[in-house]
């Protein structure tokens, strides 16, 4: 049962250190944003390899972490941004693709977004539960 929340505490914090390194960076403190940037893709390609305890990963069990990367990047990345950056909690620019693809095209009230974050949260939770236990 060890296994799946290591798994989660260190994708969540690869998501967050990439988070308030982009803050970071908007708001003019380049050095500790991009070492924070950095310390991101380390522990991304470093995660793989370290999280592997047989040292032969089958390929659904890439494919989990890999999704449930993507799923934690999606519910906590812009919160912790926006703290980062000095943004309201809740701030959507419309100058990238998903402040766009939320604003623009699905036209989505802030609280649909929330709900969209959290049941991103619980399949990101959910799948190293599942599918990589010890």
């Amino acid at each position: 049962m060890t296994r799946p929340i290591i798994i989660l505490f260190y994708f969540t914090m690869a998501v967050l250190s990439g988070a308030v390194g982009d803050g970071l960076n908007n708001v003019g403190i380049q050095t500790w944003g991009h070492v924070l940037e950095g310390l991101e893709i380390a522990l991304i390609f470093w995660g793989v390899y370290l999280l592997d305890e047989d040292k032969v990963l089958k390929w659904y069990e890439v494919l989990v972490m890999f999704i449930t990367y993507i799923c934690l990047r999606f519910a906590f990345f812009d919160y912790a941004y926006n703290l980062a950056a000095e943004n309201e909690l809740t701030y959507l620019s419309d100058r990238n693709f998903w402040g766009q693809l939320w604003l623009n095209v699905l036209k989505a009230p802030p609280h649909g977004i929330v709900w969209a974050r959290l049941v991103f949260l619980v399949v990101g939770v959910s799948l190293p539960m599942r599918y990589l236990r010890d």
